[in-house]
């Protein structure tokens, strides 16, 4: 909604509580009271929520209008895409919108921060029962990003370990060391899911190595009449709810967990935790 001039002047009017009417110009003063007295305010409440949630894990300067712009890292290559927030406000009889931008590269720096991940109170615990009776069937079916020489990586908290996948490539799915085919990651319910992407070249991939570190999304058991039966666009169900984390494992091993992450249009992940 975009409002008339005469709109906003009266708004800035009233918020510095002057006579429109009397005083109709809007004038340097009331531009620099409306920034300082409500701009800064409006900025420093957001920040301190944000700060709040995740700590350290960014600079407050970055909120700083005296300082730097509140739109991003200029390091960031996605410094020129933003995102618009509007905020309704009504002041007496007149009502407005507040545009707020916010980059993209501030979004991907509260993304890597963990502020859009549940916190432990957030987070609702489901345990899936199954009829005694039934013959379980383990996990064999392992959504992995790639899997890497163990000698070079190296796991610590906090770490972010950028791999060595696109954003916008497909994932793959791995049976008995053999990637048979490869998805991409949705949610589907309250679950992890890959809508499978076939590719013939791919079910000629085997995985020989004895030792090795791969990044898992998440697991699913399937029989081998429904892994027979997977073709482009079906789906897979996997055991991991959106927003859990994911396992690092080696050999078979989980030796770590951590949060799945954006960093510059390729996929990371923050560890958690080391074992």
């Amino acid at each position: 909604m975009e409002l008339p001039w005469s709109s906003i002047r009266k708004l800035e009017k009233l918020c510095s509580k002057q006579d429109y009417k009397k005083y109709e110009a809007l004038t340097q003063f009331d531009m620099e009271v409306l920034r300082d007295f409500y701009i800064n305010k409006l900025i420093k409440y957001f920040a301190g929520k944000i700060v709040a949630r995740v700590g350290d894990k960014i600079d407050r300067n970055r909120f700083d209008l005296s300082k730097s712009s509140a739109s991003g890292n200029s390091n960031n290559t996605k410094q020129d895409e933003n995102m618009m927030l509007g905020l309704k406000c009504k002041i007496g009889s007149t009502t407005g919108y507040i545009n707020i931008q916010i980059s993209a590269g501030l979004i991907e720096d509260l993304l890597l921060a963990g502020f859009f991940s549940p916190t432990a109170s957030d987070k609702i615990k489901f345990q899936i029962l199954s009829n005694i009776k039934e013959k379980q069937i383990p996990d064999n079916i392992f959504i992995e990003f790639v899997r890497f020489n163990p000698e070079k990586v190296f796991l610590e908290f906090g770490k972010i370990l950028v791999l060595d996948k696109k954003e916008t490539e497909p994932l793959n799915v791995v049976y008995k060391n053999r990637v048979i085919h490869t998805g991409q990651v949705m949610a589907i319910d309250e679950n992890f899911g890959i809508k499978i992407a076939e590719s013939v070249e791919l079910n000629e991939i085997t995985y020989d190595e004895e030792d090795y570190i791969s990044i898992q999304l998440g697991t699913s058991a399937l029989t081998e009449q429904e892994i027979s039966n997977l073709h482009k666009d079906s789906y897979i169900v996997l055991k991991q709810r959106a927003g859990e984390v994911s396992n690092v494992i080696r050999t078979g091993k989980i030796i770590g967990t951590g949060e799945i992450c954006i960093a510059n249009d390729t996929f990371a992940i923050k560890i958690f935790n080391v074992k």
